[in-house]
């Protein structure tokens, strides 16, 4: 999506940056947004998703605090007891997140 970053101006993205800081933050606990924009066409009034699915310049990543809901710590909590490993649960509500988003 984005071949650009933001440093005072658009500069070609290193493909491995991004990725590795997300995974840095996220190594701590941290929920990771990647903020990115692109300037509309002069004179757009308007527009659509397909104007944006691509060329868009990553203006930076954010590390937010985003503790878990008290009913995710509890089903955790069971799977464990139980002997699921979290990070089966992790899959599966990845999957489901992502099949809500397509549909």
């Amino acid at each position: 999506m984005c071949r650009f970053r933001l440093v005072g101006r658009p500069v070609p993205l290193d493909r491995r940056a991004a990725p590795e800081e997300s995974d840095r933050l996220a190594s701590r606990g941290l929920r990771v947004l990647a903020m990115a924009y692109k300037p509309a066409p002069p004179g757009a009034n308007q527009l659509d998703h397909r104007d944006v699915e691509s060329g868009l310049i990553l203006a930076g990543l954010q590390g937010m605090i985003d503790p878990p809901q008290p009913k995710a710590i509890d089903a955790v909590g069971r799977c464990q007891r139980t002997g699921i490993p979290s990070s089966v649960l992790l899959v599966v509500e990845i999957d489901k997140a992502i099949r809500r988003r397509v549909r």
